[in-house]
């Protein structure tokens, strides 16, 4: 989505699938992205967002952010979510 898609109408199209009123049914959104500009604890939970580790084999593994770690402590629900990928480490 970030590839065509100006930030703050990735956050809006975000929105709509969190209010009620317009997602009647509860639809679901999954996109990836490289743009860390909307990963936010105001837009998203910790459980929300995940990470894919491409391995040389070309496997991949799927890690939450709930499962990362900085300093050895897990993320913070307060925390800024759009930190650099560098300092997190796996559980």
């Amino acid at each position: 989505m970030d590839a065509k898609l100006h930030p703050l109408l990735i956050k809006y199209i975000v929105n709509i699938f969190f209010n009620k009123e317009i997602n009647k049914n509860n639809a679901q959104l999954i996109f990836t992205t490289h743009d860390v500009v909307n990963l936010t604890k105001e837009l998203f939970r910790r459980d929300e967002i995940w990470f894919v580790e491409k391995h040389q084999k070309n496997e991949s593994n799927l890690y939450s952010l709930i499962e990362y770690k900085i300093d050895n402590s897990k993320v913070r629900k307060d925390a800024s979510y759009n930190l650099t990928c560098a300092n997190f480490k796996i559980q």
